[in-house]
């Protein structure tokens, strides 16, 4: 006589279905061996380029940073010929590093400072197209630009390009500060409504800070 069959627990439906699925997966790794061991090595390969890229950047990094601190003893000493060597050696030669966005900022700084408003600008553009990932460098960079374009007389121009700052940067801790420019600009081309406007956007939406008050007294001054 036939014993009844056992009905199966769900644990056991359970790891019948895990064995088999196992035993799938093994026949297939077993079918397609070569292309497995294919796959793995470059899967491993991939890997391997990657910690490479990764230790080559890093190196690049200090190595930048060590030019970066030539630069900045040089400086202190005022050979400025050679400050300007250092960072367009970290630009040229770092490339893709933070350091260079830094020397790309200093050097717009140095040539400003040079007079050389033309060079000073073209750096200043390069870190924003480039980097543009610290909140500072990004701040002085655009300002920077500004500043160029007030230093050619476009009045008009800078208070613009200071007033977008503040467009694109609404929670910067120097937007108050670019829009406080803007205004300034705005009333030496004569753009005094404007001006105003500028001036009401500080008090409208940053009433909180140092230059919301002067705001207030430049905005009756322009009524």
């Amino acid at each position: 006589m036939l014993k009844p069959r056992k009905r199966l627990t769900r644990k056991q439906i359970r790891q019948d279905k895990f064995i088999t699925t196992v035993m799938k997966l093994a026949g297939t790794i077993q079918r397609n061996s070569k292309r497995f061991a294919i796959g793995t090595a470059v899967v491993l390969v991939a890997v391997v380029v990657v910690v490479v890229i990764t230790q080559h950047r890093k190196r690049q990094q200090v190595q930048a940073t060590e030019v970066l601190g030539e630069a900045q003893m040089a400086k202190w000493v005022g050979e400025t010929d050679e400050v300007e060597k250092l960072y367009q050696r970290v630009t040229q030669q770092f490339g893709g590093t933070r350091s260079s966005g830094e020397a790309w900022v200093a050097l717009g700084n140095l040539y400003f400072k040079e007079g050389q408003v033309n060079e000073a600008k073209t750096a200043f553009q390069r870190y924003l197209k480039k980097y543009s990932d610290d909140p500072i460098l990004t701040y002085t960079a655009w300002s920077g630009i500004a500043a160029c374009l007030e230093e050619e007389g476009k009045y008009s121009e800078a208070a613009r390009k200071h007033r977008s700052f503040a467009d694109r940067h609404q929670d910067s801790a120097w937007a108050t500060r670019a829009l406080w420019d803007a205004c300034r600009c705005f009333r030496l081309s004569g753009e005094f409504q404007e001006a105003k406007m500028v001036l009401q956007r500080i008090i409208d939406f940053y009433p909180d800070s140092p230059l919301a008050y002067r705001a207030k007294s430049e905005e009756k001054m322009l009524e």
